[in-house]
């Protein structure tokens, strides 16, 4: 799309020519004296609002999709690492009571990776809590009684503006849930993996207690 600049008198003298720049996309700015009076533009056209509406609808459709596949992911990766956590527990707690007539050959060692572990846990339960923190989500326009008075044409304008708006304001949402999900995805990761060694080391290096 160009600009056009021309003269209130050119543009008089040769309006058809100017006219056909416009309807192929070009903006015409009509000066006076070398000052700006007026500028032209196509008027929007009903089928590509019509497009654009559409797939405006579709882009906010997944994005909700999207939001409540994070809410998901995260609730999961939650639920499952608490089942962990209440697993590698229940086995430190009989190795500390000596009811497994076993210990741990490297105490300190089990007991920084339990350290670590613990500390992971806890970060991805605050990120977790972030990713699934409740949120504004918009999936529709609210119109107003100006709205409705407008023309069909103008309707469809203002629609595709808000709409617009609306889905801006989502894609910022699911990037900031999307961050929190990362980042609770990546500390319960490392610490299931924290808690696997763990395991190994409560099972091969123990020791009959005496």
């Amino acid at each position: 799309m160009g600009t056009t600049r021309i003269s209130d008198t050119e543009a008089a003298s040769d309006f058809i020519n100017l006219l056909t720049k416009i309807r192929n996309g070009e903006v015409a700015i009509i000066e006076s004296g070398g000052v700006p009076v007026a500028v032209l533009h196509s008027a929007p056209d009903a089928n590509s609002c019509k497009l654009r509406l559409e797939f405006l609808k579709d882009q906010i459709a997944a994005q909700a999709n999207v939001f409540d596949a994070i809410d998901s992911k995260t609730g999961v990766a939650l639920g499952f690492t608490f089942v962990v956590v209440g697993q590698v527990l229940a086995s430190a707690f009989r190795l500390a009571t000596d009811q497994s007539h076993f210990q741990s050959s490297h105490p300190i060692l089990v007991g920084s990776v339990f350290g670590v572990a613990s500390v992971l846990v806890f970060i991805g339960t605050v990120c977790g809590a972030g990713a699934r923190w409740p949120r504004v989500f918009e999936h529709s326009v609210e119109w107003s009684e100006e709205d409705l008075s407008d023309t069909y044409m103008d309707t469809l304008v203002r629609t595709n503006k808000k709409l617009e708006k609306i889905a801006e304001k989502n894609d910022a949402t699911n990037i900031s849930k999307g961050r929190w999900a990362k980042w609770t995805y990546l500390s319960l990761g490392l610490a299931l993996l924290a808690y696997l060694l763990l395991t190994v080391f409560l099972f091969c290096f123990s020791v009959p207690s005496h």
